[in-house]
């Protein structure tokens, strides 16, 4: 009989893919999506351009394919230097998946990585088709392996593996590296490593569909349920001799025992505190290397008893959980689904002040930007750093003290709270010089600024902060234009805050180098060792998607890397006297990896270190119809959306698409998607240990390992809800705290527990804080410490605990 979980598994792949089940496990699939809405086709669009092979390209891939069918080593290697040179960027389309609903998916990897993939594969059957490539390049490999390790510099170790992945030490470079991310906590960075090494890490092609994944699956999922006892020994064969392996990229040969890597993979889950996917592989390991030993703990010994213990020991209830003490970016993480340490009682106004008036954003049916109860929209997202609690806008950076509001820098000691610059330690003005050339400035601004004032989307103003720096985007809030920017003023720019230095500008950054005036900077980039990483945009015809790495401290490019380019999801609806657009698009950051979502048809991994392309990701563009009111257009509604990853998986609810989507992070493949149109939702506050909480006008828990909507809240079929004459809405972005979740409404915040119960019942934690009793409204929320903050769209405050209230939980 099936586990639980292995059904799950059985149903969602039957549920979202076409080809790949036998007709029992298809039986089993109809169960779960009974109960939700029958889907709707999406529309696939065809719009998005891709950096992809260009004439040349596909000449010399063809001239390749033919030497290598020709047994011309030497020459076929030559081919694939010169490809790899000049065009080794580019992207190949790797695989696609059609949906029953006929939506369909395209997977895309560089052609670097597809050419490794290939000879890797060839070489494994003709080993003699490297023997020329590591004549030349073996040596060098070898240095820059050692060097690297020595160091300890994992981003100059993922360069030279990619330079050399064909190369004789490849395997033993990324041993290393798999053990330098263990080391770290990066847990599924570290998985990603090892399964480059041996083939058989990922789940090959199964003709007789023994296994519960799809070719290049993890291991784990594919095994997970199987019946051993009926087919332990045909699946043992597949294992470990397939007839075909995945598509999944591994170094051509390795002298490195399959079990060390299996050991490897159980003792990650393990420390991770993942207890069943620890389970499966040390099962797995027992049953391909029954008695295999190997070091571990500082000693040889039995693989299979280490494991045991050290997993009898693991701490599973802390798994792919992100506890932190201040809330220093937006969502509180790089990986965007932090937890708060703590879960304030907070009912007492510490201290507020007002924002300064936003521009106006454009009001005609279709296309009012507000949030989805209505109301206005809310633009900015404080961050906490220390003592210090940070907000900005287009003009001006300010800083204050958490405890009472005052100005964290004598440069902010304005005395009146009701200024806009209270507490501001860097004010801007707009630079209109752009418009001079008409000759007459009235004339321009009755023309230009009316323009620049109403666009698709509110400004959204976020913060980014890591040690003692601290990114902010400063000046013009567009990133598409209907016309070119420089009728408008000129291109914002990233400011790098030395906050060690009482807010002193340690760089500005302009999104324009020398020749260029079409980039915009989208949202605040994040910061990391030194550098700032940074989505942008490039106005045209067809605005060009692009995300570049900047050295923080001299503001200098150290590479920019186009994604993909489309015509903006709505773009064609913008009227001819509105200016454009404001899409603040964030990255995400895991492990050295990049997640972009582009809201423009394409979700893409990029590694920080070297600026490649990953994977890209084409997914299905939902419908978007002009001219009606703004309900037939939810997803335009969409807040602040960046990639979430936890564990092996990242997570994007794309503004142009009508589903939640879940993606195997290593390759880009689809895990589970949402029923289409089944969650209208502007947000995707963060992970727990088993669901994702997302939010709009209800909250959500969704299954990580299915994406099955378990629960909401209020749920309009509760029977003490049907009678209501209105039901509580979402107003603002919420936030996880420590087992708990705040979802913040108009007149309250209500605090959830972050597990349902066994009935997935959502379960109140404690009772609401009444915002309109304390004349407040909801908002953007944050947690420090004690301290809860509220960003509404008119003013700031910070909430504490009552005192008679005790310490927070």
């Amino acid at each position: 009989m099936k586990s639980p979980l292995s059904l799950k598994r059985i149903s969602l792949l039957a549920a979202v893919i076409v080809v790949g089940l036998s007709q029992a496990n298809l039986a089993h699939a109809q169960l779960r999506f009974l109960p939700q809405a029958a889907p709707s086709r999406g529309q696939f669009s065809l719009t998005v351009d891709l950096p992809k092979l260009n004439n040349e390209s596909q000449q010399l891939l063809v001239q390749l394919e033919q030497r290598l069918r020709d047994r011309q080593w030497q020459e076929a290697i030559e081919g694939y230097r010169r490809l790899v040179s000049a065009h080794g960027d580019e992207l190949f389309e790797a695989d696609s998946l059609t949906l029953q609903t006929g939506d369909q998916y395209l997977f895309y990897v560089g052609l670097r990585r597809r050419l490794h993939t290939q000879l890797a594969e060839i070489a494994r059957r003709e080993p003699e088709l490297l023997i020329p490539y590591r004549d030349q390049t073996d040596i060098s490999a070898k240095a820059d392996f050692a060097a690297a390790i020595s160091a300890h510099d994992l981003g100059a170790l993922e360069q030279a593996i990619e330079r050399y992945f064909l190369a004789s030490d490849a395997d033993q470079a990324l041993l290393a590296l798999g053990d330098m991310r263990l080391e770290r906590g990066e847990f599924a960075a570290a998985r990603a490593a090892w399964e480059q090494i041996d083939p058989r890490l990922r789940s090959p092609y199964d003709e007789k569909s023994l296994l519960y994944a799809l070719p290049g699956q993890p291991l784990w999922v594919a095994v997970d349920g199987v019946d051993w006892k009926r087919d332990e020994a045909e699946i043992v064969q597949l294992l470990l001799q397939p007839k075909r392996h995945s598509a999944h990229r591994s170094v051509p040969q390795s002298d490195i025992p399959l079990a060390d890597l299996l050991a490897r993979l159980t003792l990650a889950s393990a420390l991770e505190g993942d207890v069943t996917r620890a389970a499966i592989e040390l099962d797995l390991l027992r049953r391909l290397a029954p008695k295999a030993e190997g070091w571990i703990a500082g000693k040889r010994q039995p693989y299979d008893a280490a494991l045991q213990t050290i997993l009898a020991t693991s701490q599973g209830a802390q798994y792919a959980l992100s506890y932190v003490n201040h809330w220093n970016t937006f969502a509180g993480s790089p990986t965007r689904s932090a937890i708060a340490d703590h879960a304030p009682d907070a009912r007492m106004v510490v201290w507020s002040i007002k924002f300064p008036k936003q521009a106006a954003t454009i009001r005609t049916p279709g296309l009012t930007e507000t949030s989805l109860s209505g109301e206005t929209p809310l633009s900015f997202y404080p961050i906490t750093v220390g003592d210090h609690l940070f907000v900005n806008d287009a003009k001006r950076l300010r800083a204050f003290q958490l405890h009472d509001g005052s100005p964290a820098w004598p440069s902010g000691e304005t005395r009146d709270r009701k200024s806009a610059d209270y507490g501001a330690f860097h004010r801007s003005t707009p630079d209109i010089t752009n418009g001079l050339h008409l000759g007459n400035t009235n004339q321009w601004q009755d023309r230009t600024l009316a323009k620049v004032e109403s666009a698709i989307g509110a400004p959204r103003y976020t913060l980014s902060a890591k040690g003692r720096l601290m990114a902010a985007r400063q000046g013009n809030s567009l990133s598409v234009y209907t016309e070119r920017a420089s009728e408008f003023a000129k291109s914002a720019e990233t400011f790098i805050i030395d906050l060690g230095a009482e807010g002193r500008i340690a760089a500005i950054i302009p999104a324009n180098e020398t020749g260029e005036d079409e980039w915009e900077f989208e949202g605040t980039g994040l910061i990391d060792d030194g550098r700032l990483y940074v989505a942008m945009t490039k106005n045209g015809v067809r605005s060009e998607s692009a995300v570049a790495c900047y050295d923080a401290s001299t503001a200098r490019r150290i590479w920019r890397r186009t994604i993909c380019s489309t015509e903006p999801y709505g773009a064609g609806l913008v009227l001819g006297d509105k200016a454009g657009q404001r899409s603040h698009n964030l990255l995400t950051m895991a492990d050295g990896v990049l997640y972009y979502n582009t809201n423009r048809g394409a979700v893409s991994a990029i590694s920080a270190a070297t600026g490649e392309i990953q994977w890209l990701t084409i997914y299905p563009r939902g419908p978007l119809v002009a001219g009606t009111l703004i309900q037939a257009n939810q997803q335009l509604l969409r807040d602040l959306n960046p990639c979430v990853v936890t564990g092996d998986m990242v997570i994007v609810m794309p503004a142009d698409s009508d589903r939640i989507m879940a993606l195997d992070a290593a390759t880009g493949k689809l895990q589970w998607q949402t029923v289409p149109g089944g969650v209208q939702a502007a947000h995707l506050l963060g992970t727990t240990q088993e669901d994702l909480i997302v939010s709009g006008d209800q909250i959500y828990w969704i299954r990580l390992d299915s994406g099955r909507i378990r629960s909401q809240f209020p749920n309009p079929r509760d029977p003490q809800n049907l009678q209501a004459e209105s039901l509580p809405q979402g107003y603002g972005r919420g936030i996880l705290g420590r087992d708990t979740i705040y979802w913040p409404t108009l007149e309250a915040i209500y605090v959830l527990k972050q597990q349902v119960d066994q009935d997935e019942n959502v379960v109140a934690a404690r009772e609401p804080i009444d915002l309109k009793a304390l004349g407040l409204t909801g908002g953007n929320l944050a947690i420090s410490g004690d301290y809860l903050v509220i960003a509404g769209a008119t003013q700031l405050t910070v909430l504490k605990n009552d005192v008679s209230s005790g310490p927070s939980p």
